[in-house]
């Protein structure tokens, strides 16, 4: 897809396509690396934390919804919970792809949240030189 920079429109010179991460066990199979849980152990409620809530999440990784554990909340929560903060990009900025990930604290259930990855058009801008006043 082309994008005129400075107007910022879209040039629709193909059509859009799917892209996903079909990693499953039966593509693990066939010689590809299988995707590993990632396991929350002991976890208590994520709200409960004062520690800001770092990427926990790698690439093939997956987390299961699993309950609190039983001696910090009787296992009556649901974990990891769903982050519902905007996610956004000021000023806007084309997107170059979107994704989830796990965010939290060692011990608590963290939460999944949306990603964002932006798109860097650093090397198709090209520098206007002015020249030179003495």
């Amino acid at each position: 897809m082309s994008i005129f920079f400075s107007t910022g429109q879209i040039i629709e010179a193909e059509k859009s396509f799917w892209v996903s991460n079909d990693n499953t066990d039966q593509m693990a199979a066939s010689g590809n690396k299988k995707r590993t849980e990632l396991s929350l152990k002991s976890p208590n409620i994520p709200t409960r934390t004062k520690a800001k809530s770092l990427p926990i999440s790698r690439p093939n990784t997956f987390v299961k919804f699993t309950h609190s554990d039983i001696n910090k909340d009787a296992a009556q929560t649901t974990v990891p919970f769903l982050d519902a903060q905007d996610v956004v990009n000021n000023p806007p900025v084309p997107l170059e792809g979107v994704g989830i990930i796990l965010k939290g604290q060692d011990g608590y259930g963290g939460f999944i949240t949306p990603k964002i990855k932006t798109f860097d058009y650093g090397p198709y801008v090209q520098a206007i030189q002015t020249p030179q006043t003495s």
